[in-house]
C-alpha cells in the first residue's frame, strides 16, 4: 500500500510556506500585547476546558458507528498516492513530534516577563481547549475509516487505538498545528522585530508538519486527515490570540470589576 508521496510533501511544503507567510504579514497588525479579562478568560476558559474534556470522554465511550464494508476504491486518488501499512513505531514517534510541538510554545511563554506567564498561558489553554473540542466533534459527526483498516494495513502488526472509525480530521495535526499556530503569534506579537522570528516559527510549524507527515507514514491518516486538522488547529491557534487584541475583548469586563492586561500586574478599576 506504500505509494508515491512526492505530491503531497509538496502540498506539506506549500502549507507550511503559507502559515509562515501569514504568521509574518500579522506581525506589524498585532498591538504587542494580549489582552486578557479576568470575568472572561475565566468562562471562556473554564469553557474550554470542560468541552474539550467532556468530548474527550464522550468519545471514549460512545458506540463505534457502522460504516458498512472497506471498500478502497472509495477512497480517492489523492489520499491513495499516501497509504500506508500501520507502524508502531512511527505512530509513537508521532506522538513523541506531538509533544515536542506543545512543548515549544511553553518554552517561548517562559521567554516572555515572569508578570507575563499567566496571561499567556491562559490564552493558549484556550486555544489548546476550543482545538481539542473541535477535532472530535468532527471525529463524531464525519467518521471514516482509517488507513490501516484497508487490506493490507496491520502488515507492521496491529494498532492497539479502538477510534478505528475517527480517522477525520487528523488529532494530532490538529492540536500540532494549533500549538505551533499559537507558538508563532505569540512570538510575532511581542518581538515582531527579533531576528529569531523567521527561525521561531519554521521551528514551529516544522514539528507540526513532521507529526502531520508520521501521521501518514504511520497508516493512522490520510493526507486529507492531516490537512483538514492543521487548517483547523491553526485557525484556533490564529484566532484566538487575534481576539485577545481586540478592544471588544479587553472591554468586555468592563465596569463588571478588575480587568487585567499582560503583563498581569496591569490593573485598571
Amino acid at each position: 500500500m506504500n505509494a508515491q508521496i512526492t505530491p503531497p510533501v509538496r502540498r506539506s511544503r506549500a502549507l507550511l510556506l503559507g502559515l509562515l507567510l501569514l504568521c509574518l504579514a500579522a506581525a506589524p497588525s498585532f498591538s504587542q500585547q494580549l489582552l486578557v479579562d479576568p470575568l472572561w478568560d475565566s468562562v471562556a476558559f473554564g469553557a474550554s476546558a470542560l468541552l474539550a474534556g467532556g468530548s474527550e470522554l464522550f468519545m471514549s465511550y460512545v458506540t463505534p458507528p457502522d460504516l458498512g464494508g472497506v471498500d478502497l476504491s472509495q477512497v480517492n486518488a489523492f489520499d491513495r498516492a499516501a497509504m500506508f501499512t500501520y507502524s508502531h513505531g512511527i505512530d509513537t514517534a508521532s506522538t513523541i513530534l506531538e509533544l515536542a510541538t506543545f512543548a515549544l510554545p511553553v518554552a517561548l511563554i517562559f521567554l516572555l516577563p515572569q508578570d507575563q506567564w499567566l496571561g499567556a498561558a491562559v490564552v493558549y489553554g484556550e486555544v489548546m481547549g476550543s482545538a481539542d473540542f473541535m477535532k472530535n466533534s468532527l471525529k463524531y459527526l464525519l467518521p471514516r475509516y482509517r488507513p490501516y483498516m484497508y487490506p493490507g494495513g496491520t502488515d507492521n502488526g496491529s494498532p492497539s487505538d479502538t477510534d478505528w472509525y475517527a480517522s477525520f480530521p487528523s488529532g494530532h495535526a490538529t492540536m500540532s498545528f494549533a500549538a505551533a499556530t499559537f507558538g508563532s503569534v505569540l512570538f510575532a506579537t511581542y518581538y515582531p522585530s527579533s531576528p529569531y522570528l523567521v527561525p521561531v516559527i519554521v521551528a514551529n510549524y516544522a514539528l507540526a508538519t513532521l507529526t502531520g507527515s508520521f501521521r501518514v507514514f504511520a497508516g493512522q491518516h490520510f493526507m486529507t486527515d492531516v490537512i483538514a486538522g492543521a487548517a483547523i488547529g491553526a485557525a484556533c491557534g490564529y484566532l484566538v490570540p487575534l481576539l485577545h487584541q481586540s478592544s471588544t475583548w479587553s472591554g468586555a469586563g468592563a465596569g463588571k470589576g478588575i480587568r487585567v492586561e499582560i503583563p498581569v500586574a496591569s490593573f485598571s478599576y
